[in-house]
């Protein structure tokens, strides 16, 4: 058993995968770790960006039922004190 870490490629059930990139000359080069890191974070702060966008249309969907439940709330006034001078 070698203790050795081969980061060119890995074994999943269909055969060698490669963690890294083909370069011209056939070798494969590794994907640096910063690498990984950034499209990670690019990733994370999409998915943090689509949330802030689902929260903005629940807020605007909150604020529309605010104002209708206050119309409602007049109308429904309105309609108790007309049926009480009527």
């Amino acid at each position: 058993m070698s203790g050795v870490v081969h980061r060119a490629a890995d074994m999943d059930a269909s055969g060698p995968v490669s963690l890294g990139r083909r370069l011209a000359n056939g070798r494969q080069s590794p994907t640096a770790p910063l690498k990984i890191f950034g499209h990670a974070k690019k990733k994370i702060n999409d998915i943090f960006v689509e949330i802030s966008s689902y929260i903005d249309d629940g807020i605007r969907f909150l604020e529309g039922i605010s104002v209708l439940v206050q119309k409602i709330i007049v109308l429904f006034k309105f309609e108790v004190r007309s049926s009480f001078y009527s």
